[in-house]
């Protein structure tokens, strides 16, 4: 989508001799949950040209797929309607009466859109988290959003348990030390930053490691967790590392 928005944007300006952005705002997409939130998604796409003012009638806007779904009126051969119709009982008067009357709804359809990236219900993000979790794009801000279930301090918790790692090291691990090496709080903060999908900057913040320091902080634990082979066999039975 951005290389499309780019291109055309180019072969715009130069048809029509003109410099600048075409299009306003940044193209966004997110998964939908299909039954209920898609059908009710369906409804509000097809009503924006009303919404926007563009047009009185759903049915004079001609860059609409609503005449042909609804009436079977100016179908393009390539236009696949049966996915849509199945939502609505494969019934064109049943799709053309929900649109008509979606407008009461549609202020609180985005409500349920769950960390940028879901729009549907918790079933279906425990779903997603499923499939997400150790995919490449898990480092998207969404998407670690949508991963995270839990405060920086459980999991710092958590780790430090399966570490073998008492309160009292751990709150002394968070207190500021000059000049004075402290392998196994890199380790923490290391395999805390792998295990939990926590921002490294809210890990950070919660061990009072400054924002220049972090990525060397993080390098070391990994590093001194290469060295420790009972670290490593613990970290891997009991850590999503």
């Amino acid at each position: 989508m951005q290389w499309l928005g780019l291109t055309y944007s180019g072969y715009f300006n130069q048809r029509h001799q003109r410099s600048g952005p075409l299009f306003q705002g940044r193209f966004k997409s997110f998964i939908v949950e299909e039954g209920g939130y898609l059908k009710r998604l369906i409804c509000y796409v097809h009503r924006n040209p009303v919404r926007a003012g563009i047009v009185e009638r759903l049915a004079d806007y001609p860059w609409s797929s609503y005449p042909c779904l609804a009436y079977g009126r100016r179908c393009l051969p390539w236009l696949q309607t049966n996915k849509v119709l199945r939502l609505f009982e494969r019934d064109r008067k049943s799709f053309r009466s929900a649109v008509q009357t979606y407008s009461k709804e549609e202020a609180g359809l985005f409500e349920d859109l769950q960390h940028g990236i879901l729009l549907g219900g918790e079933r279906m993000a425990a779903k997603l988290r499923g499939t997400l979790a150790g995919q490449p794009d898990k480092d998207r801000p969404q998407v670690r959003q949508l991963l995270t279930t839990k405060t920086v301090e459980e999991h710092v918790r958590h780790v430090a348990s399966v570490l073998n790692l008492k309160i009292e090291e751990v709150e002394h691990f968070r207190k500021p030390v000059r000049r004075q090496s402290r392998p196994m709080r890199d380790v923490l903060i290391y395999l805390v930053w792998r295990n939990g999908h926590q921002a490294l900057q809210a890990i950070g913040d919660y061990f009072h490691v400054a924002a220049s320091t972090l990525p060397a902080t993080k390098t070391r634990g990994k590093e001194h967790l290469s060295k420790r082979r009972e670290l490593r066999v613990i970290a891997a039975k009991h850590l999503m590392i």
